[in-house]
């Protein structure tokens, strides 16, 4: 018999009727990325809106009435960022950074380790010391002090908390501190959940660590990143008081992004210098001389150019969605959730008695002062393999639940609780594994058929002869693209209905129709005959994250798309050809993802297909379009693909650079847009977790040839 886990509701039934309400949006959606980012609430925005619609805000450094009120909206968000940390601009000064890292920046550029450096006869810096679980963007500060001067120290989990559960070391208040040293550490860890103790701080000012470096006669600072405590926990400097914290308002309230703040303790707040100076900060600077004078007030002197001051006066509005709730009950409800699912998940079994799950923590979740709202595991097969992430991720998108993946930006935390010894990580690096990559394990026939895909992400148009090729692939596959007005391109992945936008290429006159059901067709030249223009301007988009250009085709087809997908202000952009994509081996690219061909083995598809159940709603005679490639070949075993290193198609030589990484779009019928949880699970469940099926080309040669249906292929 299963033990049923009861979670147990901090919120009464107003607050849960609100919060329904101010969610709404998320309908069946479940998210649990809420370390990643935390979800803005509808009246927040509505207010935002509302606010930025009827005011008038001027650069606050300007002279006038909307600067005026621009600076009072400014210092009213000072004084009500300390007042949520119970504080005051007495004792604590904040500066408005872009997010915590921008924060950790300003610190590693400008602590002074040195205690006097004016002093020559005094040339010690003193010591930067870290906890192993911080996260990446402490560790880049790493290089910025270590080229000032300063020892870099890494303290592991046990050693920190050895130290920390001694007896402070009182410094001797006669004695000279010849040198400044820093702690840096983070009140939660954003891969486990772990609550740091934050009387580390007070242990830290009186010298607790002294023992770990090599000259104790040093002053002791701290730095608090509080970016992932603060969301779901109260911090209250009125109580503990570290010289310096960071924090991000998107993890706090959702929005505004791209604002954060650094809270530097008044009493210390000379320990920093500052070099470069941006506009605003300075109180007299000279062009014809190097003359300059900063700013006296803290803020003044390092907020460099114009502050986010839109987003500044949009804070007020997340600080009033949380004074809705306090953060003791916030904090109690995520930790109830984090606790019921630990719990859960600890009682799943396969049917042969192994666990379902490997849990990644430091405690038992039974305390709220120790664990945060985290919960970090790995799934585990019935014979004791694990489950890639990017398994569960796909397998977790086709049920709408939101994760965070891989090791959250925190290397060492992920390497403690994985064991991970330094050698394997840089293997595994070498294997292909990076820091939000999507490699999650890391251990004569004939051509059958040819595809191309003018419009990335729509339907297929199959050739039924041969086809041209050049320097980027087939001649127009992925030549064109559709984007927002934002310039976000648009794929099946958010919008399924993009397979049934069917092209038809007719080369002798020269056009292209586009189809879609409802609709009547469209044409467009398929003679690059755009040139940048105010009708025709440069367009800028994203494809893997690799910058791309292409020119608007124009207002008709754009309106005929927006019509069709039902989306504003779409537009169709044909790829510029003064700037190409790059590639595997910086191959030139259309717009399509990794290379300039993807190659399916027909009997690989049939191997897969025979083992989905016949009881799911899944067409197998369709099912080989799912995989959406350019050359399909026959006449070979089941996954001879794999083994193949050069391959020669009729007079065209290619080289292998590997199998095809798949993603949920592979569950999407191509002739009606239905989404269908296989063939992915199966896919996962064969190859256990390795979601690979397919392998992708690069044309050896830069000359234009021809692809021929029946052409034979030679492969090594």
């Amino acid at each position: 018999m299963i033990e049923t886990l009861e979670f147990t509701p901090v919120y009464d039934d107003i607050t849960t009727k609100f919060l329904q309400n101010e969610f709404a949006r998320l309908k069946d959606e479940c998210y649990v990325d809420h370390a990643g980012a935390t979800l803005y609430s509808d009246t927040q925005i509505r207010k935002v809106g509302a606010d930025l619609h009827g005011s008038l805000y001027a650069n606050p450094h300007s002279i006038g009435i909307g600067s005026s009120m621009t600076q009072d909206i400014i210092e009213r968000m000072r004084y009500r960022i300390l007042s949520h940390f119970n504080t005051t601009p007495d004792e604590y000064s904040v500066i408005f950074t872009s997010g915590a890292t921008a924060s950790l920046k300003i610190i590693a550029e400008g602590f002074r380790f040195k205690a006097n450096e004016n002093n020559e006869t005094n040339r010690h810096a003193g010591n930067f010391v870290y906890v192993q679980d911080n996260h990446t963007s402490v560790l880049g500060m790493r290089d910025v002090v270590a080229a000032r001067g300063a020892e870099v120290i890494c303290l592991d989990h046990n050693r920190a908390f050895h130290i920390f559960s001694q007896h402070a070391i009182s410094p001797n208040p006669d004695e000279r501190q010849n040198s400044n040293s820093l702690f840096v550490y983070s009140a939660q860890c954003n891969f486990s959940g772990m609550k740091y103790p934050l009387e580390w701080i007070g242990d830290a000012h009186t010298g607790a660590l002294s023992i770990v470096v090599s000259e104790p006669s040093t002053r002791w600072y701290v730095l608090l990143d509080a970016a992932g405590f603060v969301p779901t926990n109260n911090l209250d400097l009125s109580i503990f008081k570290p010289d310096f914290v960071c924090v991000s308002f998107y993890k706090m309230f959702g929005y505004p992004t791209g604002i954060g703040a650094l809270l530097v303790k008044n009493s210390n707040s000379d320990i920093l210098d500052k070099i470069y100076y941006g506009g605003g900060t300075v109180d007299v600077a000279l062009s014809s001389e190097m003359f300059h004078k900063k700013r006296q007030v803290l803020h003044q002197r390092f907020e460099d150019g114009t502050v986010s001051f839109l987003s500044i006066a949009s804070l007020q509005y997340g600080f009033e969605i949380l004074s809705k709730l306090t953060m003791d009950q916030i904090s109690r409800h995520v930790f109830s959730l984090a606790q019921t699912l630990h719990h859960s998940l600890l009682t799943l079994h396969h049917c042969n008695g192994k666990p379902v799950v490997k849990l990644y923590s430091d405690s038992d979740y039974e305390n709220r002062s120790t664990q945060g709202g985290i919960v970090t595991f790995n799934l585990i097969r019935s014979n004791g393999e694990y489950v890639g992430y990017m398994e569960v991720v796909n397998m977790a998108a086709l049920f709408k639940i939101h994760l965070r993946t891989g090791c959250f930006c925190n290397p060492g935390a992920c390497q403690r609780h994985l064991s991970l010894s330094t050698k394997a990580i840089l293997q595994n690096y070498e294997a292909g594994y990076t820091c939000g990559g999507t490699a999650d394990l890391i251990n004569g026939k004939p051509t059958g058929a040819l595809f191309i895909y003018p419009i990335k992400s729509c339907g297929a148009y199959e050739i039924i002869d041969s086809w041209n090729l050049n320097a980027k692939g087939l001649e127009y596959d992925r030549e064109w693209m559709i984007i927002t007005s934002s310039g976000t391109c648009l794929t099946q992945k958010h919008h399924v209905n993009l397979c049934l936008l069917k092209p038809i290429i007719f080369k002798k006159q020269g056009i292209m129709k586009l189809t879609y059901p409802g609709m009547p067709t469209i044409q467009i030249s398929l003679e690059n005959i755009y040139e940048k223009s105010k009708e025709h301007p440069i367009c800028q988009s994203r494809v893997c994250e690799s910058k791309v250009q292409g020119i608007d085709c124009g207002s008709e087809v754009s309106e005929w798309l927006s019509l069709a997908l039902g989306k504003p202000n779409l537009r169709l952009i044909r790829q510029n050809h003064e700037k190409q994509k790059k590639g595997l081996n910086k191959a030139d690219l259309s717009f399509s993802n990794q290379a300039q061909y993807l190659v399916i083995n027909e009997a690989s598809v049939s191997w897969l297909i025979d083992k989905i159940s016949d009881d799911t709603d899944f067409k197998k005679d369709t099912s080989i379009h799912r995989f959406r490639g350019n050359i399909i070949v026959k006449g070979c075993n089941a996954f001879d693909e794999l083994q193949w290193e050069y391959i020669r198609i009729g007079n065209n030589n290619f080289k292998v650079n590997g199998p095809c990484t798949r993603c949920q779009m592979i569950c999407i019928d191509q002739t009606t847009g239905k989404k269908t949880i296989e063939p992915l699970r199966t896919l996962a469940e064969k190859f256990h977790g390795k979601l690979r099926f397919g392998i992708y080309l690069t044309r050896l040669e830069n000359t234009q040839d021809v692809l021929k249906i029946g052409d034979q292929i030679w492969y090594s």
